[in-house]
């Protein structure tokens, strides 16, 4: 497979889409948390463990030994970049570091799916709502692989919206349809061209 530019780490793509795990730099993911691991004196309640979680986390050690870690409960995922140190020996004090402004919200939110994920144990489905925007990416996606195949625009709407609806409305007075699936095309291929991206964190 051909490796994405900023992707860290890719499952096999045969795995399902909500247990594939995708590790993105933290360049490319705004919600990736940068932190220094250090090693706990003494076990306390505000110390993490990354044992605790060990059913739910990949961790991925790149060249010169730094450690990515993905906890993640398939359609929710936290990303941690370790700077120094490990999170696999043990009960860790978190030194986490926030620069900048422009992916502030990003890493606030992250923040708190980890203190909720360290307080109740698990990824809470409230700290990660679904887009507004995600039916039409997902839309979009489909137009897409249609496009891959060489599917005409009037296959794509049939598959989209159904054979009848296209059989009623593809020539008639107003031409939403036509104009609907042009948007899902254009976004489709801007999506391919890179605007996906837009999508991590």
């Amino acid at each position: 497979m051909r490796r994405l530019r900023g992707c860290i780490f890719a499952e096999d793509p045969s795995v399902g889409a909500f247990e594939a795990r995708l590790l993105w730099t933290a360049d490319d993911d705004p919600s990736v948390l940068q932190v220094e691991a250090i090693p706990a004196v003494t076990a306390s309640g505000d110390c993490f463990d990354l044992r605790r979680f060990e059913a739910l986390a990949t961790v991925v050690r790149t060249e010169g030994g730094r450690e990515h870690i993905a906890i993640t409960d398939g359609p929710r995922r936290i990303r941690i970049e370790i700077l120094s140190g490990s999170l696999l020996a043990g009960p860790v004090v978190l030194r986490h570091f926030l620069v900048g402004v422009n992916r502030l919200d990003h890493k606030l939110l992250a923040l708190r799916r980890l203190a909720a994920l360290h307080r109740h144990g698990r990824l809470l489905p409230s700290l990660f709502p679904i887009s507004s925007h995600s039916h039409r990416i997902v839309m979009a996606l489909r137009v897409y692989d249609a496009l891959v195949a060489e599917a005409s625009q009037r296959d794509i709407a049939a598959a989209l919206f159904g054979r009848a609806m296209v059989e009623g409305d593809w020539v008639g007075a107003s031409d939403y349809l036509r104009l609907r699936v042009r948007r899902l095309t254009a976004l489709a291929r801007r999506m391919a061209a890179g605007e996906w991206r837009q999508l991590l964190g």
